[in-house]
């Protein structure tokens, strides 16, 4: 049995990595350039390369969502005064990316981490935003912290074995409520997925893998984003936390921004 399918209690149930919220340095553009690279960072940075999966294990699940600083006042920006009249503002409901990652204006991008409860609290409005026939909305697994690495593996592994619409909200409940606790439960998940353990554990060591990660943190490195869920709207607006009071609120701005 690889590392890739081996989870750690001593992870599951004691690690005290600070789930959703924002890390002190933004992830670099290096792409990943080896699949044997250690996962040995210290929780708080984010990684420079693409995480490697071979050593990756899950991170528990945590309701601290502390880094977005929902109550802290925001301070406005000249970009923020500029935009004052706006139904929403630069800096305040979201800001500007310097170098526009390559989308069409009507697509969101959504980055997250199944641990990371303010996530699947967003997931009422992500599937309100694909229903939206006007929207393109594009779903990542993040990889900002090497530790979340395995479960960016389920994701990709979701969508190799054509499960993801079953098997995506399945496993946010399960590495939630701490259901896939063991080697055991997580082999029993995968089975009620229809996923066979021995082709995952292939395709956990293949080159396809390890390309869909490089992708997927190529787009993500260029966000300069420390935290999640991170949606942004064109490839270009980022929106912040922090400035909504709702799900409804972001569902607004989303569909303004998808029109500037």
């Amino acid at each position: 049995m690889t590392p890739i399918t081996k989870l750690s209690l001593a992870i599951l149930f004691g690690a005290s990595l600070v789930a959703c919220s924002e890390q002190p340095e933004a992830p670099t553009e290096t792409a990943a350039k080896s699949a044997e690279v250690a996962v040995s960072v210290e929780p708080t940075t984010a990684p420079t390369e693409a995480p490697a999966a071979k050593e990756a294990t899950p991170e528990a699940a945590s309701d601290s969502h502390e880094g977005h600083a929902h109550n802290e006042a925001t301070e406005l920006t000249s970009a923020a005064i500029a935009t004052a009249n706006d139904p929403f503002q630069q800096d305040v409901h979201y800001r500007v990316l310097e170098t526009a990652i390559p989308a069409d204006t009507n697509q969101v991008h959504e980055f997250f981490w199944y641990g990371c409860p303010a996530c699947k609290a967003t997931e009422p409005l992500m599937n309100t935003l694909k229903a939206d026939e006007k929207l393109k909305v594009t779903a990542n697994a993040s990889l900002l912290n090497e530790k979340w690495v395995f479960d960016a593996v389920i994701f990709q592994a979701f969508k190799h074995f054509d499960v993801l619409e079953k098997a995506h909200p399945a496993y946010f409940e399960a590495r939630q409520n701490g259901t896939v606790k063991d080697q055991a439960s997580f082999e029993a998940f995968l089975a009620e997925q229809g996923i066979d353990k021995d082709k995952f554990e292939a395709f956990s060591q293949s080159e396809d893998l390890k390309n869909a990660l490089d992708v997927s943190f190529a787009v993500e490195s260029k966000l300069q984003s420390t935290g999640v869920p991170t949606l942004v709207v064109g490839g270009k607006y980022v929106l912040l936390n922090r400035g909504f009071s709702s799900v409804g609120e972001m569902e607004k701005a989303i569909e303004w921004l998808s029109t500037k």
